[in-house]
């Protein structure tokens, strides 16, 4: 089984767009909403999702073409979600999921062919993130891949029917993630600071670090950027080099203070301070890392 990730595009068009919001901002921006709906990280069934929602009517037509995935139609005080039953029920979770995000996202766009080329292509991407993160959260992703042992087909299948999406949806989100085929190996994280630990990215695993000793605030007693050890009592960041002093997660409805080796929260499965701001290396090593930016419209199947 392998997918074909080699078509490109120059996306330097939708980052000079004023309509431009980076994937990280508009993710963390989805995780939020759904933090506050009490879904985020959840198995989340987006069809009764959609119709719990007082303002949503969720509407299923059968038009013979599976390229017609559905539409969201607003009006003034409501919205109607069309939905084709052609279409598996796998994929009309996604096509769901997918125009909830338009619902949620975009409140004012009543047409999407009011706005140029470039906007409305902007507006089905941000459409696309929020149903990965709705129906494939990553911290849960990457957690049932952790745990699964068995062959790269086993696996689609095995995720494919516990997130309740297609097989290629599965296919993408494992390629996204860097977590399929040869890349699926146990997800440790070094500690870059730790000068006397050696990583050879070529091995199935990269050596974990030891865990740096924490004070009673959750502080590191050493800077890990500049191992600084003269802090203020009641200080947060290194006084020699600025940086934090606290593994704090990311995401802002969370927020919570992880172990200094901790490069995604325990909590909400968001990156955390260290991750973000480089001393913390994924198991890939520091140039394979992505500024979480990239993205190919290509790899999005629904």
């Amino acid at each position: 089984m392998k997918l074909d990730n080699t078509q490109s595009k120059d996306f330097t068009v939708y980052r000079n767009h004023p309509a431009w919001i980076s994937q990280r901002r508009f993710i963390n921006r989805v995780r939020i909403l759904l933090a506050r709906l009490n879904v985020v990280n959840r198995l989340v069934d987006s069809v009764k999702l959609a119709q719990s929602i007082p303002e949503i009517d969720v509407e299923f037509i059968n038009v013979p073409n599976k390229a017609y995935c559905g539409q969201i139609i607003k009006g003034k005080t409501n919205a109607v979600i069309l939905l084709n039953t052609y279409r598996s029920e796998k994929a009309r979770q996604l096509d769901c999921a997918h125009e909830l995000g338009h619902f949620w996202f975009h409140p004012g766009v009543d047409d999407l062919h009011r706005y140029d080329v470039i906007h409305r292509e902007i507006m089905e991407l941000q459409a696309h993130w929020t149903a990965r993160e709705l129906k494939m959260p990553e911290f849960l992703f990457r957690k049932m891949v952790r745990q699964f042992r068995g062959s790269d087909e086993a696996l689609v299948d095995f995720l494919s029917d516990f997130f309740f999406v297609t097989q290629e949806a599965i296919q993408v989100r494992l390629s996204q993630l860097r977590l399929w085929g040869a890349q699926r190996k146990p997800e440790v994280y070094l500690l870059l600071s730790e000068k006397a630990i050696k990583t050879n990215v070529t091995e199935d695993v990269t050596p974990v670090a030891q865990s740096m000793q924490m004070d009673e605030m959750g502080r590191v007693k050493k800077c890990v950027r500049c191992g600084n050890s003269d802090f203020a009592s009641d200080g947060v960041f290194c006084k020699r080099c600025g940086m934090d002093l606290i593994n704090h997660c990311t995401f802002a409805e969370c927020n919570r203070t992880n172990s200094p080796d901790a490069a995604y929260c325990e909590w909400c499965g968001s990156e955390t301070t260290f991750f973000v701001k480089g001393v913390i290396n994924d198991w890939q090593g520091p140039y394979n890392r992505s500024n979480g930016d990239d993205f190919d419209p290509n790899e999005v199947p629904f």
